[in-house]
């Protein structure tokens, strides 16, 4: 992954290999998806796509900030990627796609967003 697993993600993790339908047919990579996968893949083309077009930078992560694929939609036009940005160390998870994007500190936030619990607009980068 480039970076350390964030402790919330690695806690999920010790409980679960993963989460098929995490958000409207999203799934959450578990260990099982790396190295290689399917799911694993899209992400990783749709991380390019983010990075390419420097959408990462423009709602406020660094150059260098290393993004690790969590999830993507089936489509591969939304994802979830673990941030490593050592100029902001307090945006661990970016949430993109279909023109939205957020930023969060832990994956208990992003969790919440997912489940409705919170609104979107409160992590919101716009």
């Amino acid at each position: 992954m480039r970076q350390p697993i964030e402790p919330g993600y690695r806690e999920f993790l010790e409980f679960s290999d993963g989460m098929d339908n995490f958000r409207s047919g999203m799934p959450l990579l578990g260990w099982c998806d790396w190295p290689s996968g399917e799911t694993l893949s899209r992400a990783l083309r749709f991380r390019n796509v983010v990075t390419s077009i420097d959408v990462h930078i423009d709602e406020g992560l660094t150059e260098d900030a290393v993004l690790a694929p969590l999830s993507v939609n089936v489509d591969g036009t939304v994802g979830i990627f673990m941030v490593r940005d050592e100029e902001s160390p307090d945006k661990r998870y970016f949430w993109v796609g279909n023109g939205d994007a957020a930023v969060f500190s832990t994956l208990s936030e992003v969790f919440d967003v997912a489940s409705d619990t919170r609104s979107w607009s409160d992590f919101s980068t716009e």
